[in-house]
């Protein structure tokens, strides 16, 4: 009557073993001490009690001298300048011989637009180095 010993009794002992281990593990109870005097005293206030302090800012030295320069032109078409495209730029770009009729000075202006720009970026670059130039009468 040797037969095969009971493998169920092994896992039944194994598996009781296991939730033991994991009853251990889950559950551990701290008992709360008061810290010492010298540690509350280092603990930082809450943040709702902490002074609120606005950053300052700081101005670079070339944006103060390029606002104290008098010859700083107030150019009020100077958003459409970002259209202008420089001739080192890989971008794909257009040029165009601008004529003004209105100007003292008969000779055109020569104006090289990105060629993504709509036409009214075009007729704000324009109005840009027109007066950027200085060209008489003033643009209104």
């Amino acid at each position: 009557a040797d037969g095969p010993s009971r493998m169920r009794t092994y896992t039944m002992k194994q598996m009781e073993l296991m939730q033991k281990a994991k009853k251990k593990s889950e559950l551990r109870s701290i008992p709360w001490k008061t810290p010492p005097a010298e540690l509350l005293r280092a603990v930082p206030p809450p943040f709702d009690q902490l002074p609120i302090v606005k950053p300052t800012t700081y101005e670079s030295v070339t944006s103060q001298l390029v606002a104290e320069s008098p010859l700083l032109i107030e150019n009020p078409f100077l958003e459409y300048a970002k259209f202008e495209a420089a001739r080192t730029d890989r971008m794909p770009s257009q040029s165009f011989l601008i004529f003004y009729p209105m100007s003292d000075e008969p000779s055109p202006i020569r104006v090289l637009v990105r060629s993504t720009a709509r036409v009214a970026d075009l007729i704000g670059l324009c109005c840009f180095k027109y007066a950027y130039v200085g060209r008489k009468p003033p643009l209104k």
